[in-house]
């Protein structure tokens, strides 16, 4: 921190929209000293058309083409402090607070892709020389219909203040 901004030097990796992106929340150390180390980040957000702000290379993916993943990369870019999310040394308590939902959100997401696949895949016994890849196709029915309602059972359980939010 320099007076009144941050100066931020670094880069991230894995970005989604970071080649669309208008503002960006970077994860920043902002007291190397803290004890605990997670008492020392803070989130600040970052406009892309500041002043050492780089956006790096477009990443190649095998799937979810619509949304590009990108590289991006922070040279002395001086971002004020008001752009801080929360209060300074936060950052961590934040995150946690809402990585449970974020993590079932993308949960629930890929079983119903998956769900999708295998309806699309759907067989019967007459299209097989043997009979093993109906059983595979079966099991991973099976185990979609299982991560449906684990997901389910989650997202019924999740309490906003719960876990991460309370213990931090």
């Amino acid at each position: 921190r320099q007076g009144d901004h941050y100066v931020l030097n670094g880069a991230k990796t894995f970005i989604s929209n970071g080649q669309i992106g208008d503002v960006f929340i970077v994860v920043a150390k902002t007291d190397p000293e803290a004890v605990p180390p997670h008492k020392g980040i803070s989130l600040i957000l970052v406009e892309a058309d500041r002043e050492g702000f780089v956006r790096g290379r477009r990443l190649p993916k095998i799937g979810l083409k619509g949304q590009d993943t990108s590289e991006l990369s922070f040279q002395d870019c001086r971002v004020p402090v008001e752009n801080r999310l929360g209060e300074e040394g936060e950052g961590f308590r934040i995150m946690m607070r809402y990585l449970d939902e974020g993590r079932l959100s993308v949960a629930a997401t890929m079983v119903g892709t998956a769900e999708r696949m295998l309806t699309m895949a759907q067989v019967t016994p007459n299209d097989f020389v043997c009979g093993e890849l109906e059983r595979a196709v079966i099991e991973c029915q099976r185990a979609a219909r299982a991560e449906i309602v684990f997901i389910e059972g989650q997202a019924s359980l999740r309490n906003p203040s719960g876990p991460c939010g309370s213990e931090l």
